[in-house]
């Protein structure tokens, strides 16, 4: 299933429990399995690791395997590692331990599915999503650490899913609930939409975000390729004295991008320290664009200014937001563009 972001979730018992005595992922006797010394009758099965129930934590993946699912209970965690790849089946990933399970072999997708990161949190190096759907179900806390490839699309409904590496995916990442901390590059994705109850934040590299949910830059320059308003995008950006890049600045690159107006129902949130609301001081930060956007798309907006703890300041100076010209050096040349004044 793969309507709007959202994947079906398949269970089944466990064929066979992991008990270890070699590190050999693909190994019967493993497993508990007849033929011990042969491989690969797991292949294609619901299997089941539980940490309290062997010694063998840190896995070999030494040959390529399918597995149509995996469950994991209690502490202690597992460690995949290996130079082939671990391929997951319908039945996807969960996690039931407080353990964190940590995928260091590159992982890659043979149908939609859903993973369950659980108390312990799923880490995983390199996923190849092929062209399925993963919906990552929450709570708890995913990581991906490295590149996802392939052009199917990425789902999270609540918990926290980390992006932090440089990724070639092609295709669209929704946020239906929780936070998405981009902190690498997912500029070549197709778009991500972000629904009411989600937070996109960090100082990555995003593609055209659209929705109703949250864009928080944090700690740098949270980079993207557009904005689309028209569902009521909530943008929470920042101004600091000190200058531009001295607060989490949003940047939006494209030739167009504003893909549609602003609305004054979903003021643009911009924290900012009250001492330094003086009379007659200029701030400038919170966004910048590469590239002047329409002014009617700018006509409506309206801009709440808050403190660090998100109460609306009240001030007897009148606040004028407009927009300047302004240069900025984000790392590869100076880039001359508007920023928010």
């Amino acid at each position: 299933m793969r309507r709007e972001g959202r994947a079906l979730r398949v269970v089944a018992p466990p064929f066979a429990i992991w008990s270890g005595g070699t590190s050999q992922l693909n190994r019967n006797g493993n497993w508990g399995l007849s033929r011990p010394n042969s491989t690969g009758a797991m292949a294609d099965r619901f299997v089941l690791f539980d940490g309290a129930a062997t010694s063998t934590h840190a896995l070999d993946v030494n040959a390529n395997l399918l597995l149509r699912g995996l469950y994991f209970r209690n502490a202690p965690g597992f460690s995949f590692s290996g130079t082939r790849t671990l391929s997951v089946g319908r039945g996807g990933i969960a996690n039931y331990s407080s353990s964190p399970q940590q995928f260091n072999a590159a992982l890659q997708l043979t149908a939609h599915q859903l993973w369950k990161p659980g108390p312990g949190g799923l880490q995983v190096q390199n996923l190849n999503t092929d062209s399925f759907l993963l919906e990552i179900l929450g709570p708890g806390e995913t990581t991906i650490t490295h590149s996802i490839t392939g052009a199917g699309d990425l789902a999270l409904d609540g918990g926290t899913l980390r992006l932090q590496g440089t990724s070639p995916f092609t295709g669209k990442l929704w946020v239906h609930d929780g936070t998405l901390e981009l902190t690498g590059n997912l500029s070549s994705a197709a778009e991500i939409d972000l629904n009411e109850s989600a937070l996109l934040t960090g100082n990555g590299d995003a593609p055209l975000l659209r929705g109703g949910g949250r864009v928080r830059p944090a700690d740098g320059v949270l980079d993207a390729e557009a904005l689309d308003p028209a569902q009521g995008i909530r943008l929470e950006l920042s101004l600091d004295p000190a200058g531009i890049l001295a607060a989490p600045l949003l940047r939006l690159r494209a030739a167009d991008p504003l893909l549609s107006p602003l609305s004054a129902a979903h003021p643009v949130r911009i924290q900012v320290d009250p001492a330094a609301l003086q009379e007659g001081a200029v701030l400038q930060g919170g966004w910048f664009f590469d590239t002047p956007p329409d002014p009617a798309r700018l006509a409506e907006a309206a801009y709440s200014f808050v403190d660090s703890s998100g109460t609306e300041i009240t001030t007897p100076l009148d606040l004028w937001v407009t927009h300047a010209l302004a240069t900025v050096d984000f790392g590869q040349g100076s880039v001359s563009g508007v920023v928010l004044t």
